[in-house]
């Protein structure tokens, strides 16, 4: 039998993450069972890179609004900021869009409804729930009515294709030659400590699900790497097929 009886969170997860300084909120679709399952739902965090996404999200929109392709520059810009996180092309496209306002239509669309661009301009600072970043993945993963299927493709090549040092979180302990897209985020705070985050659908070997971890009291950007990749690998093994 495929899946989980409960919930893929369970008590080895919560066991581990006591013995971590992280503070760590997941969320989980599993598309076999057409099951949520969330990890500390509610709790907000900063989304820092991670919120590339949503603004790929809002310039697709509006491409497939305008009914045109993305000029040179534009999809230059795109694959930039996904595929190696480059903040001077998020900052561009951020401000083409139309900024905070523009961001928060899309991300209503979505249903991210616990999502709140940052107004003052500084995108890192969005927050955001782990389960409202399952809810965006979705819109990329499956059709829907706010991407049509040429601007979903076009987005999860890119998220396919991010850089091999950005692969970490939902891609630990996945193994080759599983498809795997994603997005990862990571933000120093002022308090010294860190939110690392990451979010993305893997499919392959009987598995196929989205998973959104959130977490801050990093002490270290590679000790919530760390503690992201345990939870992912715990993930990935219970969601076995036996």
């Amino acid at each position: 039998m495929c899946g989980p009886s409960g919930s893929v969170f369970g008590p080895q997860v919560e066991q581990y993450l006591a013995t971590r300084s992280s503070y760590v909120s997941a969320a989980l679709f599993d598309v076999r069972n057409g099951q949520t399952y969330v990890l500390r739902p509610g709790v907000r965090f900063n989304t820092g890179s991670i919120v590339k996404v949503q603004i790929m999200g809002t310039l697709l929109r509006d491409l497939m609004q305008d009914h045109r392709t993305p000029t040179s520059e534009e999809a230059y810009r795109l694959q930039l900021m996904i595929e190696i996180s480059d903040n001077d092309s998020a900052t561009d496209l951020w401000n083409e869009v139309g900024g905070a306002d523009a961001v928060l239509d899309f991300d209503q669309a979505v249903g991210m409804t616990h999502t709140q661009p940052d107004v003052q301009g500084y995108w890192g600072d969005t927050q955001t729930t782990a389960l409202d970043n399952v809810r965006l993945i979705r819109h990329f993963a499956f059709p829907n009515r706010v991407l049509d299927d040429e601007e979903r493709e076009y987005g999860m090549s890119l998220l396919r294709h991010v850089t091999p040092s950005e692969r970490w979180g939902v891609s630990y302990g996945v193994p080759d030659g599983v498809d795997v897209a994603l997005k990862n985020g990571w933000l120093p705070i002022a308090t010294g400590d860190w939110e690392i985050n990451s979010i993305g659908v893997v499919h392959g070997s009987g598995r196929r699900y989205i998973l959104a971890l959130l977490s801050h009291q990093n002490p270290t950007m590679s000790y919530g790497v760390e503690t992201l990749d345990h939870v992912s690998s715990m993930v990935w093994n219970e969601l076995a097929c036996t």
